[in-house]
Protein backbone atom coordinates (compact mmCIF):
# COMPACT_ATOMS: atom_id res chain seq x y z
CA UNK A 1 0.00 0.00 0.00
CA UNK A 2 1.30 3.48 -0.60
CA UNK A 3 -0.02 5.00 2.38
CA UNK A 4 2.37 7.73 3.07
CA UNK A 5 1.22 10.18 6.13
CA UNK A 6 2.93 12.94 8.10
CA UNK A 7 4.80 13.13 11.09
CA UNK A 8 5.26 17.02 11.96
CA UNK A 9 8.02 19.21 13.38
CA UNK A 10 7.62 20.43 17.01
CA UNK A 11 7.41 23.52 15.78
CA UNK A 12 4.16 23.03 13.68
CA UNK A 13 0.92 23.60 16.07
CA UNK A 14 -1.60 24.56 13.27
CA UNK A 15 -4.38 22.90 11.62
CA UNK A 16 -5.65 24.17 8.35
CA UNK A 17 -7.68 27.08 9.06
CA UNK A 18 -5.61 28.12 11.54
CA UNK A 19 -7.40 26.91 14.56
CA UNK A 20 -5.17 25.12 17.33
CA UNK A 21 -5.32 21.30 17.79
CA UNK A 22 -4.30 20.12 21.10
CA UNK A 23 -0.68 19.30 21.73
CA UNK A 24 0.85 15.46 22.04
CA UNK A 25 1.13 16.03 26.13
CA UNK A 26 -2.63 17.66 26.59
CA UNK A 27 -3.91 13.94 24.06
CA UNK A 28 -1.34 11.69 26.58
CA UNK A 29 -3.36 13.28 29.79
CA UNK A 30 -6.47 13.28 28.47
CA UNK A 31 -5.76 9.27 27.26
CA UNK A 32 -4.21 8.17 31.06
CA UNK A 33 -6.92 10.33 32.49
CA UNK A 34 -9.59 8.07 30.83
CA UNK A 35 -7.67 5.09 31.12
CA UNK A 36 -6.82 5.22 34.44
CA UNK A 37 -9.63 6.43 36.53
CA UNK A 38 -11.96 3.58 36.04
CA UNK A 39 -8.90 1.54 37.10
CA UNK A 40 -8.21 3.73 40.11
CA UNK A 41 -12.40 3.39 41.08
CA UNK A 42 -12.10 -0.13 41.52
CA UNK A 43 -10.18 0.86 44.55
CA UNK A 44 -13.89 1.57 46.44
CA UNK A 45 -14.40 -2.15 45.83
CA UNK A 46 -10.99 -3.60 46.44
CA UNK A 47 -12.64 -5.82 49.22
CA UNK A 48 -14.59 -7.72 47.00
CA UNK A 49 -12.06 -8.92 44.83
CA UNK A 50 -10.13 -11.43 47.35
CA UNK A 51 -6.94 -9.52 47.82
CA UNK A 52 -4.05 -7.81 46.02
CA UNK A 53 -4.61 -10.29 42.63
CA UNK A 54 -8.05 -9.63 42.82
CA UNK A 55 -7.83 -6.13 42.25
CA UNK A 56 -5.31 -5.83 40.34
CA UNK A 57 -6.95 -8.55 38.02
CA UNK A 58 -10.25 -5.97 38.17
CA UNK A 59 -8.31 -2.57 37.92
CA UNK A 60 -5.88 -4.28 34.76
CA UNK A 61 -9.09 -5.67 33.28
CA UNK A 62 -11.33 -1.77 33.32
CA UNK A 63 -7.71 -0.76 32.02
CA UNK A 64 -8.01 -2.84 28.86
CA UNK A 65 -11.28 -2.29 28.27
CA UNK A 66 -11.30 1.75 28.56
CA UNK A 67 -8.40 1.28 26.07
CA UNK A 68 -9.76 -0.64 23.28
CA UNK A 69 -12.68 1.74 22.96
CA UNK A 70 -10.11 4.58 22.51
CA UNK A 71 -8.39 2.91 20.01
CA UNK A 72 -11.36 3.48 17.52
CA UNK A 73 -10.52 7.48 18.10
CA UNK A 74 -6.46 6.97 17.77
CA UNK A 75 -7.22 5.69 14.32
CA UNK A 76 -6.07 8.45 12.59
CA UNK A 77 -9.28 9.83 10.63
CA UNK A 78 -9.43 12.92 13.30
CA UNK A 79 -7.33 15.99 12.33
CA UNK A 80 -8.22 17.83 15.34
CA UNK A 81 -6.56 14.80 16.80
CA UNK A 82 -3.57 14.00 14.94
CA UNK A 83 -2.48 17.38 13.11
CA UNK A 84 0.09 18.02 16.28
CA UNK A 85 1.51 15.25 17.30
CA UNK A 86 1.05 13.87 13.49
CA UNK A 87 -0.09 11.00 11.79
CA UNK A 88 3.07 8.81 12.10
CA UNK A 89 3.39 9.20 16.23
CA UNK A 90 -0.23 8.54 16.12
CA UNK A 91 -0.36 5.28 14.24
CA UNK A 92 2.03 4.09 16.02
CA UNK A 93 0.76 5.00 19.38
CA UNK A 94 -2.26 3.09 17.89
CA UNK A 95 -0.18 0.15 17.28
CA UNK A 96 1.34 0.08 20.74
CA UNK A 97 -1.56 0.56 22.72
CA UNK A 98 -3.15 -2.17 21.18
CA UNK A 99 -0.06 -4.39 22.04
CA UNK A 100 -0.26 -3.01 25.59
CA UNK A 101 -3.97 -3.45 26.14
CA UNK A 102 -3.33 -7.17 25.17
CA UNK A 103 -1.25 -7.68 27.97
CA UNK A 104 -3.29 -5.31 30.26
CA UNK A 105 -6.04 -8.06 29.17
CA UNK A 106 -3.72 -10.95 30.04
CA UNK A 107 -3.25 -9.78 33.34
CA UNK A 108 -6.79 -9.24 33.79
CA UNK A 109 -7.14 -12.93 33.06
CA UNK A 110 -3.75 -14.21 35.09
CA UNK A 111 -5.22 -12.26 37.57
CA UNK A 112 -8.25 -12.91 38.32
CA UNK A 113 -7.83 -16.57 37.62
CA UNK A 114 -5.00 -16.67 40.14
CA UNK A 115 -7.68 -15.29 43.08
CA UNK A 116 -10.39 -17.62 42.23
CA UNK A 117 -8.77 -20.72 44.18
CA UNK A 118 -6.01 -21.84 46.01
CA UNK A 119 -2.73 -20.87 45.00
CA UNK A 120 -1.37 -23.92 43.93
CA UNK A 121 -1.09 -25.17 39.67
CA UNK A 122 -4.49 -27.68 40.06
CA UNK A 123 -5.98 -24.29 42.03
CA UNK A 124 -5.62 -22.21 38.88
CA UNK A 125 -6.43 -24.99 36.44
CA UNK A 126 -9.51 -25.36 37.94
CA UNK A 127 -10.65 -21.94 38.24
CA UNK A 128 -9.69 -21.32 34.59
CA UNK A 129 -12.28 -24.55 33.97
CA UNK A 130 -14.81 -23.18 35.93
CA UNK A 131 -14.01 -19.64 33.82
CA UNK A 132 -14.15 -21.30 30.83
CA UNK A 133 -17.04 -23.65 30.75
CA UNK A 134 -19.49 -21.18 33.22
CA UNK A 135 -22.01 -18.83 30.74
CA UNK A 136 -21.46 -16.63 32.92
CA UNK A 137 -17.70 -15.42 31.60
CA UNK A 138 -18.74 -16.21 28.25
CA UNK A 139 -18.89 -12.84 26.80
CA UNK A 140 -15.56 -11.39 28.60
CA UNK A 141 -13.78 -15.00 27.11
CA UNK A 142 -14.55 -14.43 23.85
CA UNK A 143 -13.95 -10.81 24.39
CA UNK A 144 -10.56 -11.76 25.49
CA UNK A 145 -9.72 -14.43 22.81
CA UNK A 146 -10.69 -12.39 19.91
CA UNK A 147 -8.87 -9.51 20.88
CA UNK A 148 -5.56 -11.31 21.16
CA UNK A 149 -6.44 -12.28 17.55
CA UNK A 150 -6.74 -8.94 16.33
CA UNK A 151 -3.30 -7.78 17.77
CA UNK A 152 -1.39 -11.37 16.21
CA UNK A 153 -3.15 -10.47 12.69
CA UNK A 154 -2.47 -6.86 13.29
CA UNK A 155 1.58 -7.42 13.92
CA UNK A 156 1.35 -10.51 11.57
CA UNK A 157 -0.18 -8.20 8.97
CA UNK A 158 2.39 -8.04 6.49
CA UNK A 159 2.88 -11.70 5.87
CA UNK A 160 -0.98 -12.25 5.22
CA UNK A 161 -2.18 -13.20 1.94
CA UNK A 162 -5.04 -11.15 2.86
CA UNK A 163 -6.26 -8.16 0.45
CA UNK A 164 -6.41 -5.32 2.26
CA UNK A 165 -9.40 -3.65 2.15
CA UNK A 166 -10.59 -8.31 3.79
CA UNK A 167 -7.73 -7.35 6.06
CA UNK A 168 -9.13 -4.16 7.38
CA UNK A 169 -13.07 -5.18 7.61
CA UNK A 170 -11.86 -7.94 9.73
CA UNK A 171 -9.59 -5.52 11.74
CA UNK A 172 -12.53 -2.70 12.27
CA UNK A 173 -15.50 -5.73 12.84
CA UNK A 174 -13.35 -7.62 15.31
CA UNK A 175 -12.77 -4.55 17.35
CA UNK A 176 -16.19 -3.14 17.07
CA UNK A 177 -17.41 -6.83 18.28
CA UNK A 178 -14.67 -7.22 21.11
CA UNK A 179 -15.32 -4.11 22.07
CA UNK A 180 -19.65 -4.70 22.34
CA UNK A 181 -18.18 -8.14 23.99
CA UNK A 182 -15.99 -6.39 26.68
CA UNK A 183 -18.80 -4.01 27.41
CA UNK A 184 -21.36 -6.31 28.12
CA UNK A 185 -18.71 -8.21 30.60
CA UNK A 186 -17.79 -5.06 32.17
CA UNK A 187 -21.70 -3.91 32.48
CA UNK A 188 -22.82 -7.42 33.79
CA UNK A 189 -20.12 -9.21 35.66
CA UNK A 190 -17.73 -7.01 36.68
CA UNK A 191 -17.58 -3.89 39.21
CA UNK A 192 -19.16 -1.91 36.98
CA UNK A 193 -22.67 -3.66 37.92
CA UNK A 194 -22.99 -2.58 41.06
CA UNK A 195 -22.18 0.96 40.39
CA UNK A 196 -23.78 3.39 38.50
CA UNK A 197 -21.17 5.74 37.87
CA UNK A 198 -18.70 3.74 36.36
CA UNK A 199 -21.91 2.44 34.29
CA UNK A 200 -22.59 5.82 32.85
CA UNK A 201 -18.65 5.88 32.30
CA UNK A 202 -18.71 2.74 29.88
CA UNK A 203 -21.57 4.06 28.35
CA UNK A 204 -20.76 7.42 27.53
CA UNK A 205 -16.99 6.14 26.24
CA UNK A 206 -19.01 3.29 24.11
CA UNK A 207 -20.95 5.56 22.72
CA UNK A 208 -17.97 8.12 21.99
CA UNK A 209 -16.35 5.00 20.05
CA UNK A 210 -19.46 4.10 18.10
CA UNK A 211 -19.50 7.75 17.11
CA UNK A 212 -16.14 7.38 16.07
CA UNK A 213 -16.74 4.38 13.52
CA UNK A 214 -20.06 5.59 12.70
CA UNK A 215 -18.39 8.68 11.54
CA UNK A 216 -15.85 7.58 9.34
CA UNK A 217 -16.80 4.62 7.66
CA UNK A 218 -20.71 5.33 7.23
CA UNK A 219 -21.07 9.67 7.53
CA UNK A 220 -17.89 10.22 5.91
CA UNK A 221 -18.71 7.99 2.74
CA UNK A 222 -22.15 9.92 2.51
CA UNK A 223 -20.64 13.17 2.86
CA UNK A 224 -17.97 12.93 0.29
CA UNK A 225 -20.60 13.37 -2.72
CA UNK A 226 -20.62 17.07 -1.96
CA UNK A 227 -17.19 17.26 -3.44
CA UNK A 228 -17.27 14.62 -6.96
CA UNK A 229 -14.44 14.33 -8.51
CA UNK A 230 -13.18 12.55 -12.26
CA UNK A 231 -10.34 11.24 -13.61
CA UNK A 232 -8.96 13.86 -15.86
CA UNK A 233 -5.60 11.64 -16.10
CA UNK A 234 -4.26 7.54 -15.97
CA UNK A 235 -1.04 6.73 -17.04
CA UNK A 236 2.37 5.14 -16.36
CA UNK A 237 4.63 6.96 -15.50
CA UNK A 238 7.37 4.59 -14.80
CA UNK A 239 8.27 1.21 -14.14
CA UNK A 240 5.32 -0.06 -11.65
CA UNK A 241 3.73 3.34 -10.86
CA UNK A 242 1.11 5.22 -12.38
CA UNK A 243 -0.24 8.97 -12.86
CA UNK A 244 -3.52 9.64 -11.40
CA UNK A 245 -4.98 13.20 -11.92
CA UNK A 246 -8.36 14.25 -10.23
CA UNK A 247 -10.05 17.19 -11.17
CA UNK A 248 -13.89 18.54 -10.15
CA UNK A 249 -16.86 17.00 -11.46
CA UNK A 250 -19.15 19.97 -9.76
CA UNK A 251 -19.64 20.40 -6.27
CA UNK A 252 -17.43 21.84 -3.43
CA UNK A 253 -13.87 22.99 -4.15
CA UNK A 254 -11.61 20.94 -2.77
CA UNK A 255 -8.70 22.81 -0.72
CA UNK A 256 -5.31 21.26 -0.01
CA UNK A 257 -1.85 21.60 0.58
CA UNK A 258 1.51 21.00 -1.10
CA UNK A 259 2.49 17.66 0.96
CA UNK A 260 -0.72 16.46 2.21
CA UNK A 261 -1.99 13.37 1.66
CA UNK A 262 -6.28 12.34 1.04
CA UNK A 263 -7.96 8.54 1.35
CA UNK A 264 -9.00 8.13 -2.08
CA UNK A 265 -11.98 6.08 -3.76
CA UNK A 266 -11.36 5.92 -7.39
CA UNK A 267 -14.02 4.18 -9.64
CA UNK A 268 -15.40 2.37 -7.47
CA UNK A 269 -19.04 2.89 -5.52
CA UNK A 270 -18.48 5.04 -2.44
CA UNK A 271 -18.21 1.80 -0.16
CA UNK A 272 -16.70 1.89 3.50
CA UNK A 273 -13.34 0.48 3.86
CA UNK A 274 -12.83 0.90 -0.34
CA UNK A 275 -10.62 4.01 0.44
CA UNK A 276 -6.75 4.22 0.67
CA UNK A 277 -4.11 6.88 1.53
CA UNK A 278 -2.22 8.71 -0.86
CA UNK A 279 -0.07 11.42 -0.63
CA UNK A 280 -0.49 14.40 -3.26
CA UNK A 281 2.15 15.14 -5.50
CA UNK A 282 0.51 18.39 -6.40
CA UNK A 283 0.31 22.02 -5.27
CA UNK A 284 -2.91 23.95 -5.45
CA UNK A 285 -0.56 26.63 -7.16
CA UNK A 286 -0.14 24.71 -10.12
CA UNK A 287 -3.77 24.63 -11.68
CA UNK A 288 -3.25 20.85 -12.80
CA UNK A 289 -5.76 19.41 -10.13
CA UNK A 290 -4.89 16.31 -7.22
CA UNK A 291 -2.06 14.22 -8.67
CA UNK A 292 -1.47 11.05 -7.17
CA UNK A 293 1.41 8.97 -8.15
CA UNK A 294 0.85 5.32 -6.79
CA UNK A 295 3.08 2.09 -6.85
CA UNK A 296 1.66 -0.92 -8.08
CA UNK A 297 1.59 -3.50 -5.06
CA UNK A 298 -1.05 -5.84 -5.81
CA UNK A 299 -4.63 -5.59 -5.08
CA UNK A 300 -6.42 -2.08 -5.37
CA UNK A 301 -3.01 -0.43 -6.87
CA UNK A 302 -3.03 -2.72 -9.42
CA UNK A 303 -6.31 -2.52 -10.77
CA UNK A 304 -6.15 1.32 -11.21
CA UNK A 305 -4.46 0.72 -14.83
CA UNK A 306 -8.24 -0.45 -15.78
CA UNK A 307 -9.59 2.77 -14.39
CA UNK A 308 -10.79 4.65 -17.81
CA UNK A 309 -10.57 8.36 -17.68
CA UNK A 310 -13.64 10.57 -16.49
CA UNK A 311 -14.27 7.51 -13.56
CA UNK A 312 -15.79 9.07 -10.46
CA UNK A 313 -13.75 8.84 -7.94
CA UNK A 314 -13.90 10.50 -4.08
CA UNK A 315 -11.47 11.85 -1.51
CA UNK A 316 -11.69 12.03 2.31
CA UNK A 317 -9.14 14.89 3.65
CA UNK A 318 -6.66 16.06 3.00
CA UNK A 319 -4.98 15.87 6.15
CA UNK A 320 -0.87 15.89 7.21
CA UNK A 321 1.25 18.84 7.90
CA UNK A 322 4.18 17.54 5.53
CA UNK A 323 4.12 21.06 4.32
CA UNK A 324 6.26 24.17 3.72
CA UNK A 325 7.15 26.79 6.49
CA UNK A 326 5.01 29.46 4.41
CA UNK A 327 2.01 27.09 4.81
CA UNK A 328 1.19 26.94 8.10
CA UNK A 329 1.13 29.22 11.04
CA UNK A 330 4.08 29.03 12.79
CA UNK A 331 6.64 26.69 10.87
CA UNK A 332 10.16 27.13 11.02
CA UNK A 333 10.15 30.32 8.67
CA UNK A 334 13.36 31.44 9.23
CA UNK A 335 14.35 28.53 7.45
CA UNK A 336 17.33 29.78 4.72
CA UNK A 337 16.98 26.68 2.80
CA UNK A 338 15.13 23.79 2.34
CA UNK A 339 16.45 19.59 2.15
CA UNK A 340 14.21 17.11 0.18
CA UNK A 341 15.11 13.83 0.70
CA UNK A 342 13.16 11.17 -1.32
CA UNK A 343 13.30 7.40 -1.20
CA UNK A 344 11.21 5.60 -4.08
CA UNK A 345 7.59 6.73 -4.13
CA UNK A 346 7.90 8.92 -1.25
CA UNK A 347 8.73 11.02 -3.85
CA UNK A 348 4.70 11.94 -4.61
CA UNK A 349 4.81 14.56 -2.04
CA UNK A 350 8.29 15.87 -2.16
CA UNK A 351 6.98 16.94 -6.05
CA UNK A 352 4.05 18.83 -4.25
CA UNK A 353 6.17 20.99 -2.28
CA UNK A 354 8.86 21.81 -5.80
CA UNK A 355 5.54 22.78 -7.22
CA UNK A 356 4.49 25.03 -4.60
CA UNK A 357 8.21 26.25 -3.98
CA UNK A 358 8.53 27.44 -7.49
CA UNK A 359 4.65 29.53 -7.54
CA UNK A 360 6.78 31.30 -4.49
CA UNK A 361 7.83 34.64 -5.30
CA UNK A 362 10.77 34.68 -1.97
CA UNK A 363 12.06 31.29 -2.69
CA UNK A 364 15.25 29.60 -0.57
CA UNK A 365 17.71 27.59 -2.23
CA UNK A 366 16.32 23.92 -2.21
CA UNK A 367 18.18 20.23 -2.81
CA UNK A 368 16.75 17.48 -3.54
CA UNK A 369 18.41 13.96 -2.85
CA UNK A 370 16.28 11.29 -4.97
CA UNK A 371 17.29 7.94 -4.44
CA UNK A 372 15.73 5.04 -6.18
CA UNK A 373 16.75 0.99 -6.04
CA UNK A 374 16.70 0.63 -10.12
CA UNK A 375 16.77 3.77 -13.02
CA UNK A 376 13.28 2.69 -14.35
CA UNK A 377 11.23 3.81 -11.00
CA UNK A 378 12.45 7.51 -11.24
CA UNK A 379 9.60 9.48 -12.34
CA UNK A 380 9.28 12.91 -13.29
CA UNK A 381 13.35 13.29 -15.13
CA UNK A 382 11.83 16.51 -17.61
CA UNK A 383 10.19 18.05 -15.14
CA UNK A 384 12.91 17.99 -12.47
CA UNK A 385 15.15 19.16 -14.76
CA UNK A 386 13.44 22.08 -15.83
CA UNK A 387 12.85 23.38 -12.22
CA UNK A 388 16.37 23.79 -11.99
CA UNK A 389 15.57 26.93 -14.50
CA UNK A 390 12.76 28.15 -12.01
CA UNK A 391 14.36 27.40 -8.62
CA UNK A 392 17.65 27.51 -6.68
CA UNK A 393 17.78 23.61 -6.96
CA UNK A 394 20.32 21.11 -5.94
CA UNK A 395 19.96 17.90 -7.40
CA UNK A 396 21.22 14.64 -6.58
CA UNK A 397 20.06 11.32 -8.05
CA UNK A 398 21.25 7.86 -6.43
CA UNK A 399 20.58 4.88 -8.35
CA UNK A 400 21.64 0.96 -7.45
CA UNK A 401 20.88 -0.33 -11.20
CA UNK A 402 19.92 0.63 -14.94
CA UNK A 403 20.55 3.95 -16.46
CA UNK A 404 18.81 7.11 -15.83
CA UNK A 405 16.60 9.40 -18.26
CA UNK A 406 18.77 11.94 -20.18
CA UNK A 407 17.36 15.23 -18.26
CA UNK A 408 18.65 13.21 -15.00
CA UNK A 409 21.60 11.44 -16.31
CA UNK A 410 24.46 14.82 -14.84
CA UNK A 411 22.92 14.69 -11.59
CA UNK A 412 23.16 10.73 -11.31
CA UNK A 413 25.64 8.94 -9.23
CA UNK A 414 25.31 5.31 -8.41
CA UNK A 415 24.69 3.79 -4.77
CA UNK A 416 22.11 5.42 -1.86
CA UNK A 417 22.64 8.11 -0.78
CA UNK A 418 25.42 8.50 1.57
CA UNK A 419 26.69 11.12 4.03
CA UNK A 420 28.29 13.50 1.43
CA UNK A 421 25.26 13.45 -0.37
CA UNK A 422 23.34 14.55 2.57
CA UNK A 423 25.61 16.83 3.77
CA UNK A 424 26.10 18.62 0.34
CA UNK A 425 21.93 19.12 0.00
CA UNK A 426 22.40 21.10 4.00
CA UNK A 427 25.03 23.79 2.08
CA UNK A 428 27.22 23.88 4.63
CA UNK A 429 24.28 25.41 7.01
CA UNK A 430 22.98 22.28 8.80
CA UNK A 431 21.26 24.62 11.64
CA UNK A 432 19.39 26.58 9.19
CA UNK A 433 18.29 24.01 7.29
CA UNK A 434 14.81 22.74 7.07
CA UNK A 435 14.53 18.95 6.01
CA UNK A 436 11.71 16.99 4.91
CA UNK A 437 12.21 13.42 4.66
CA UNK A 438 10.04 10.28 2.67
CA UNK A 439 10.55 7.06 1.90
CA UNK A 440 10.45 3.08 2.86
CA UNK A 441 11.45 2.94 7.10
CA UNK A 442 15.23 2.23 6.50
CA UNK A 443 15.79 4.99 4.36
CA UNK A 444 14.27 7.37 6.54
CA UNK A 445 15.72 6.50 9.97
CA UNK A 446 18.96 6.48 7.93
CA UNK A 447 18.69 9.57 6.64
CA UNK A 448 17.31 10.87 9.74
CA UNK A 449 20.02 9.83 11.96
CA UNK A 450 23.05 11.24 9.52
CA UNK A 451 20.77 14.67 9.67
CA UNK A 452 21.02 14.90 13.48
CA UNK A 453 24.62 13.88 13.04
CA UNK A 454 25.27 16.60 10.82
CA UNK A 455 23.56 19.44 13.34
CA UNK A 456 20.12 19.38 11.80
CA UNK A 457 18.20 20.56 14.73
CA UNK A 458 15.43 17.26 15.56
CA UNK A 459 12.91 20.35 15.14
CA UNK A 460 13.61 21.21 11.46
CA UNK A 461 13.46 17.25 10.28
CA UNK A 462 9.62 16.56 8.92
CA UNK A 463 9.30 13.03 8.24
CA UNK A 464 6.20 11.08 6.31
CA UNK A 465 6.31 7.30 6.47
CA UNK A 466 4.02 5.31 4.64
CA UNK A 467 4.79 2.13 6.93
CA UNK A 468 4.84 1.84 10.96
CA UNK A 469 6.71 -1.41 11.30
Amino acid sequence: MNTARDSRAPGDRRIAGGSCAPGAPVLLAAYAVLVLAPAAATVVDRDIFGGLAGWLGGATGVAALAMLLLQFLSSGRFGWLTDRPGIDRTMRFHQLAGRALALFAMAHVALAVASAGPATLAGWLGAAAMVLSSSFFATGVAAFVLLLALVVLGVRRKRLSWRYERWRASHLGGAVLAAALGLHHSLTVGVTSSRPLLAAFWTILGAAALAAVSWVHLVKPLRMKRRPLRVARNAQLAEGIREIVLEPAGGERVDWRAGQFAWVLIGQPRVPLLDHPFSIASSPRAGSGLRFLIKARGDFTTALADVRVGAPAWIDGPFGHFTLPGQTADGAAAARSIALFAGGIGIAPILGLLDELAAQGDRPPVSLVYGVADAVELVDADRLAALRQRIDLRLQVCVDAGEPPPGLAEFTRRGRPDGAAIAQALRGEPGQARCYVCGPPAMMRAVARQLRELGVPAGNIVSERFEYD
